[in-house]
């Protein structure tokens, strides 16, 4: 249902799989990643979701999924992607395979901190909280703020949310 009722319940089952989408009511699928893990580490975490963007494939990858699935992706076989997950191999869509679809990526060039800080505004956190996450100072934060905005020719933190989901993380 959402992401409150399941690490409500967490404690009391052992699941193998859960599958999360990035939009989920309360918390989104990506800020869920890290909780689950702190509570069910050998829980394996499939992203199954519309969002192409990669953006939200390498933020995913780096909070923990396991996987990260396209809706749009041939499902036919889900079981052997399952086993492969188990193994301990992390397992994506063919869409982040193919050369063609790096639009995003040759579009933007972010450094590392640059690509965490996007990603964690876009997802709702304020400065002070990436700040305390990524181990910086709050006036750091704003400085890659400024930077993100100058790139994507954006006035405000409004206006680098809107751009970053239209442009980067499609």
């Amino acid at each position: 249902s959402n992401g409150d009722d399941l690490l409500n319940k967490l404690p009391t089952f052992s699941p193998d799989f859960i599958v999360l989408d990035l939009d989920m009511p309360v918390e989104s699928g990506l800020k869920l990643i890290p909780k689950i893990k702190k509570i069910k580490p050998a829980t394996k975490i499939i992203i199954f979701t519309m969002h192409e963007g990669e953006g939200y494939y390498r933020e995913a990858k780096k909070e923990g999924a396991n996987a990260y699935i396209l809706k749009s992706d041939d499902l036919n076989s889900l079981p052997g992607l399952l086993s492969r997950i188990k193994n301990g191999e992390f397992v994506y869509s063919e869409f982040f395979k193919k050369d063609t679809k790096t639009k995003n990526s040759k579009k933007f060039q972010f450094s590392q901190k640059e690509h965490e800080v996007l990603t964690m505004i876009v997802n709702g956190f304020t400065a002070k909280e990436i700040g305390e996450r990524m181990g910086i100072s709050k006036r750091t934060v704003e400085y890659y703020s400024k930077r993100l905005k100058d790139k994507f020719d954006a006035e405000n933190i409004v206006e680098l949310v809107n751009r970053a989901r239209e442009e980067y993380f499609t």
